[in-house]
């Protein structure tokens, strides 16, 4: 078999002498430095061995590697981009993410990115040829995602690319704001005001070693008045003896602000209420118990917010023996990372919590089920769901359970209201069953399997409770 591919002319050119601190193949990646990237890049890549290179030819290797991974990503793109363009293209986002193993939500930035870069043909052309890693090009379709005006985007985009590729996806992302702002300065106060009222929000994303990170997009004076609230914790712990970093102590100080108003601490906190619901504009808070939803309303006052009418509960789960001190083993927090011991002895110690049993299966840590049988799970169910699965069973799906809609594994009454017949699901992989675009099945062992019409097959896995106990004593 062989496959043919359009080689440029610059890499047969031999008549230039040889510099001394390149080799043959670092001259042949110089002198197609500025051609754009194909599939004649990937040949030419596979045919050197980078151990052979000089260290200034690994530079021109590694530089042409990027302008072929881009040149790779700007195909994803055009196929995403054609696919989200297909007549009855429903559940598209679904098969994307089928395709690329990716979260649900990621394949529809993705789909989102694709679909605005057709208004912005110069930032295509240059992903296309390689120029243009695939972070930039997304930093720049964020960028410009308010903007409808054709013409002040070709403005815009005339003016970015005079300076060429920027050194950062910020950056780039910050050239074309800047732009866009100097053309059309009544538009950009528009559009930061639509921002503030539609992309304010609070996200959580998972880390390792037991950390977790908080993003909040934020108006820019609430921004500041956060960190503000921050630095001022921290530097008056600093400034009362604490040895601890800076950093630790913002963070302490962010967790304190929040717990005190979890847990009604925090009195006389003024909260919003919805003209559509109720007359009155604000209400206070005075930390009593009650009903958050109705908190939320502004009917009420002094109460400490809910979910699902429950109160808020963030579920630390030990082993018993480490509950009564025989183990030295870590918490968990299903589903988002381990807790040291020390902080669970702390908890334990100064925060009171009340534990709970959880029944679990001892070889494969999953939890076990209670039956019901009405149609609509009860509040037990709810919580039971939430701690087998703390995310959606949509495959790759990092949506939390609490927030997800609970259906049952086929139509009711087919499928009973039971625990082993009921999954939570996010709304996008919910929709696509419901369509039947995917097919669901809930395994005896607690594992949840997707199908797509095509034949495709994720599988999901329930959270494990176990914790094995170290193989010798600490002394």
């Amino acid at each position: 078999m062989m496959l043919m591919v359009d080689v440029p002319d610059e890499l047969f050119a031999s008549d230039a002498a040889l510099p001394p601190v390149l080799s043959p193949d670092g001259a042949a990646l110089d002198r197609v430095a500025s051609v754009p990237a194909g599939p004649w890049l990937a040949v030419l890549l596979g045919c050197i061995d980078p151990r052979t290179l000089t260290e200034h030819d690994l530079a021109l290797y590694v530089e042409a590697c990027g302008r072929l991974e881009n040149w790779s990503a700007s195909l994803v793109n055009d196929a995403v981009d054609e696919w989200a363009r297909r007549p009855h293209a429903l559940g598209v986002a679904q098969k994307v993410a089928f395709a690329l193993h990716e979260p649900v939500q990621t394949a529809e930035r993705r789909i989102w990115v694709a679909r605005t870069l057709r208004r912005l043909p110069r930032t295509r052309a240059r992903f296309r040829c390689g120029d243009l890693p695939a972070a930039h090009v997304a930093r720049a379709a964020q960028a410009v995602a308010h903007v409808d005006d054709l013409d002040l985007l070709d403005a815009a985009e005339q003016k970015v690319w005079r300076r060429g590729v920027r050194n950062s996806a910020r950056e780039l992302g910050r050239a074309f704001r800047d732009a866009l702002g100097r053309l059309d300065p009544a538009g950009a106060s528009e559009r930061a005001e639509r921002a503030s009222a539609e992309g304010t929000d609070v996200i959580l994303e998972l880390g390792d070693d037991g950390m977790a990170t908080v993003v909040a997009p934020l108006p820019v004076e609430d921004a500041l008045t956060v960190k503000a609230a921050a630095d001022g914790y921290a530097f008056a712990a600093k400034n009362a003896g604490d040895a601890r970093p800076v950093g630790v102590l913002r963070g302490e100080g962010l967790a304190r602000f929040c717990g005190e108003w979890l847990t009604g601490a925090t009195r006389g906190l003024i909260v919003p209420a919805s003209p559509n619901v109720s007359g009155r504009s604000q209400q206070f808070c005075d930390g009593t118990a009650g009903d958050g939803d109705d908190l939320l309303r502004g009917d009420r006052v002094g109460r400490p917010p809910t979910a699902g009418r429950r109160p808020i509960e963030i579920a630390v789960v030990i082993g018993l023996r480490t509950a009564l001190g025989l183990d030295e083993l870590p918490g968990e927090i299903p589903g988002h990372g381990i807790v040291p011991r020390s902080a669970v002895e702390t908890l334990i110690a100064r925060e009171r919590p009340r534990l709970r049993m959880l029944i679990v299966d001892e070889s494969s840590g999953r939890l076990l089920h209670r039956a019901q049988t009405s149609y609509r799970p009860t509040a037990a169910q709810y919580a039971h769901l939430r701690a087998a699965y703390p995310f959606s069973v949509g495959p790759g799906s990092s949506v939390l359970s609490a927030r997800c809609d609970v259906d049952h594994t086929d139509s009711w009454p087919n499928s009973a209201t039971r625990i082993g017949e009921l999954v939570p699901i996010c709304r996008p992989w919910h929709n696509a069953k419901t369509r039947r675009e995917m097919r669901m099945r809930l395994n005896d062992d607690g594992t949840v399997t997707w199908t797509t019409a095509t034949g495709q097959s994720r599988t999901v896995e329930p959270d494990g409770y176990r914790v094995d106990a170290p193989a010798e004593p600490r002394p």
